[in-house]
């Protein structure tokens, strides 16, 4: 009785990776959420993307040494 229930187990699972590879086997999209035909805008995107998170961190320390300095620097 073991063995039937593992073989049954079996079947279904090849069964159901079988109709799973079927149903999700296109890639009709794109990863990015915007055009990314034009290297130029792209580009400049990208940069924008890290430029202004990257820069935080020095904006927040100028303003705090700014503040510290009593305004005068």
């Amino acid at each position: 009785m073991l063995a039937r229930s593992t073989q049954l187990s079996t079947r279904a699972f090849t069964r159901s990776f079988h109709a799973s590879k079927v149903a999700r086997g296109a890639h009709a999209h794109s990863p990015v959420p915007f055009s990314h035909k034009n290297k130029v805008a792209f580009a400049a995107k990208v940069i924008v993307f890290f430029a202004i998170p990257f820069s935080i961190p020095f904006g927040a320390s100028a303003w705090q040494i700014y503040k510290s300095a009593g305004g005068d620097a």
